[in-house]
């Protein structure tokens, strides 16, 4: 058994998001094994807001998924590659930033290919400051 490392910043759009958007696009998990548990994640917010979030992950890359800042609309298609998701809790409140936390997540999955895809969606309207305010980490046991 190993442990898979990922850290990823994806580039978001710095403006107010309406609820339900997709925040970031699609994002591909470079080099996550091919099949894996979660087995811990955290999102790192430099923007300080705190913001509920899901996070939908896929076998293979969805296609028909709105870009960043877009309503978040997948096709049926899209839905059939979903491996599963997961909800941000509450986030701890570091002066002008923010962490949220899970361990013991246990999700297991198997991809189509050599990545893991994700999608974020907003559940309310966050607004962040910076392209770079997002910070998420992935460790997947395989």
């Amino acid at each position: 058994m190993a442990i898979f490392s990922a850290k990823i910043t994806p580039t978001i759009i710095a403006t107010a998001y309406t609820a339900e958007d997709s925040v970031g696009g699609v994002i591909e998990i470079k080099g996550a094994p091919r099949e894996g548990i979660i087995e811990s994640w955290s999102i790192q917010d430099d923007g300080d807001v705190g913001a509920v979030l899901e996070l939908l992950f896929f076998e293979s890359e969805p296609v028909g998924v709105a870009d960043a800042d877009s309503f978040l609309t997948p096709s049926d298609a899209d839905m059939q590659l979903c491996i599963g998701y997961l909800k941000t809790g509450t986030y701890v409140d570091h002066a002008d930033s923010q962490f949220v936390h899970a361990e013991n997540v246990g999700m297991a999955y198997a991809t189509k290919g050599g990545s893991l895809w994700m999608i974020v969606r907003a559940e309310g309207t966050p607004n962040y400051d910076a392209t770079d305010d997002l910070t998420f980490r992935f460790n997947i046991v395989y």
